[in-house]
């Protein structure tokens, strides 16, 4: 029948692609990773079909970029670099700098957007990969932008936007796109304990805390404590121990800490390190014993060397690197004081 080529079958190259995917996602769990190469070759023939087709172009971006935050990850050399290459490498490769493995990400981004200029779900994928990376503030904002100019309903921008503006410490303006987030989200959410509307009311909370509206911020995650949700319930109840130890109130304090470390973790999204931090000073105000002190102030050190020599098996750059040992003396000199009291 021939090669045959048109959107109709770069469509359906598309579709049988995103079969793969869905597949996949229970393959990264297990560490099989055969169907995301899968549906990348399908992409490639969607590709093929229609080189003016924006989506396939995106899509592949999608998957480039879940290889994480570090390129030298894990799923990036047992996915990407096999599939950019035709050949497998070994765990964390040092194959070229991140930078480089970052623009091969970024060059299908601006391929989709350079195609379809409209493509909203483009531009917010492109900005909620630039936000991931170091410096990508800025450029992250603009794509933001971009998605909100062509869709100003479009929900995960402003949530976007707001986490954005809260790291560069514009807390007024975060709190404003975080209300326009949660506006836009549909009306039963609440009533229904919807994921993402919780996340917002995280992420709002987060930044009334980190904006010094400590009682607003208190407000926010008791209402989410209140709520059935229970993964963010625990991270509601850490960050609010957070907050209660900036008032003084290092008792109550010291019970929402303990409350939300019952879970796992990794289940709670809580900052283990952040959190036995948090405990061992609670105790350092308190007056409590060394020996308690001691166990939390040296279990945050271990995790916080542990990610250290994590990262130096990961090609990384020379910034991730001094912002760790940065973050392990601050944390040594944290307990020091905390014991001397």
């Amino acid at each position: 029948m021939g090669f045959r080529t048109g959107r109709k079958y770069a469509i359906t190259w598309c579709e049988k692609a995103l079969n793969y995917v869905y597949a996949g996602n229970g393959g990264r769990a297990s560490g099989t990773y055969a169907d995301d190469i899968k549906a990348l070759k399908c992409y490639d023939e969607a590709i093929k079909r229609d080189p003016t087709f924006a989506k396939p172009w995106y899509e592949k971006g999608k998957i480039f970029a879940n290889a994480g935050e570090l390129p030298g990850s894990y799923y990036w050399a047992h996915v990407i670099s096999p599939y950019i290459t035709g050949t497998p490498e070994p765990k964390y490769p040092d194959v070229g700098q991140p930078a480089n493995k970052y623009r091969e990400t970024l060059k299908l981004f601006d391929k989709a957007t350079e195609l379809d200029p409209k493509f909203v779900d483009a531009w917010f994928a492109k900005g909620d990969f630039y936000f991931g990376y170091v410096d990508g503030e800025n450029d992250a904002l603009e794509c933001y932008d971009k998605a909100i100019a062509l869709d100003p309903k479009y929900e995960p921008a402003w949530s976007g936007k707001a986490k954005v503006l809260a790291k560069l410490g514009k807390h007024k303006e975060s709190l404003k796109c975080s209300d326009k987030a949660i506006t836009l989200l549909p009306a039963d959410a609440k009533d229904d304990n919807d994921e993402y509307f919780v996340d917002r009311l995280c992420e709002k909370a987060d930044t009334l805390a980190a904006s010094g509206k400590h009682n607003e911020a208190i407000k926010c995650y008791d209402e989410i404590i209140e709520m059935k949700y229970q993964m963010k319930k625990d991270y509601a109840l850490g960050k609010k121990g957070i907050v209660l130890a900036k008032q003084g109130k290092h008792e109550e304090a010291l019970k929402c800490y303990d409350e939300a470390t019952k879970s796992e973790f990794f289940r709670s999204g809580l900052d283990e390190i952040e959190m036995n931090l948090a405990k061992a000073d609670a105790l350092s105000e308190l007056g409590g014993s060394q020996e308690r002190m001691l166990k939390y102030y040296s279990l945050a050190i271990r995790q916080c060397a542990n990610e250290l020599m994590d990262r130096q098996a990961k090609p990384v750059t020379e910034y991730h690197w001094e912002k760790g040992v940065k973050k392990l003396e601050e944390i040594c000199s944290q307990a020091i004081k905390g014991l001397k009291k």
